[in-house]
C-alpha cells in the first residue's frame, strides 16, 4: 500500500520518452528545459567516467552525463540520432541544469498515476532507486526516471559509487 502512494504522488503528467539501446525510458517534461543536438565537450579532470564534461550552452556552463554510462551499460557509439536533454534538478535549495545523452528521443506520453506501477525488484538493467514507476505505452514498457535520484549531488560526485565499492 505504501508503495502504490509513493507512485502517486511521485508520478506526473506527461513524460519525454527516450531510448538507451533498446529500453524506453521517461522524464517528467516539467523536469526538461530543452533538446539540443550532441556537442563536443571538454573533460574535467578527476571527474567520475559517466560525465562527459561540460558545454558552454548560452554563456552557462553544463555538466554532461552520460546515462548510459551511469547505468553501467554497454558503451556504444554515438549516432546522428544521440542527443542531450537538458533538465532541471533542484541541488541545495537550487535549481540547477545538467545535460544527459541518450541514444534518441521518442515521443511526449501522457500517464495517468493509476496506468504507474511499482518497478520490479529485480530483473533491471538500472539500479530501482533510479526509477520512479514503470508503465505500457503500446507494446513497450515506459520506465519512469527519477531525476532527482539519478542526479543527486551524491551521485555526480561519485560518492555513490564509491560508497557501493566499498560494501562489495
Amino acid at each position: 500500500m505504501e508503495t502504490q502512494s509513493r507512485i502517486a504522488l511521485n508520478i506526473g503528467d506527461r513524460y519525454l520518452s527516450f531510448r538507451i539501446g533498446n529500453e524506453l525510458y521517461g522524464v517528467d517534461t516539467l523536469r526538461v528545459q530543452e533538446i539540443i543536438g550532441l556537442v563536443p565537450t571538454t573533460r574535467v579532470p578527476r571527474m567520475p567516467k559517466f560525465i562527459r564534461g561540460v558545454i558552454n550552452l548560452r554563456g552557462k556552463v553544463l555538466p554532461i552525463v552520460d546515462i548510459r554510462a551511469k547505468f553501467g551499460l554497454e558503451d556504444v557509439r554515438d549516432t546522428e540520432r544521440t542527443c542531450v536533454i537538458v533538465v532541471q534538478t533542484l541541488r541545495d535549495r537550487d535549481l540547477v541544469h545538467i545535460g544527459i545523452v541518450v541514444d534518441e528521443v521518442a515521443d511526449v506520453h501522457a500517464i495517468k498515476s493509476d496506468q504507474a506501477e511499482a518497478p520490479p525488484e529485480m530483473g533491471l538493467d538500472i539500479p530501482a532507486s533510479f526509477i520512479s514507476a514503470v508503465t505500457k505505452v503500446g507494446a513497450n514498457t515506459l520506465i519512469l526516471l527519477d531525476i532527482e535520484t539519478i542526479l543527486s549531488k551524491e551521485e555526480l560526485s561519485g560518492e555513490a559509487e564509491y560508497a557501493a565499492r566499498a560494501k562489495a
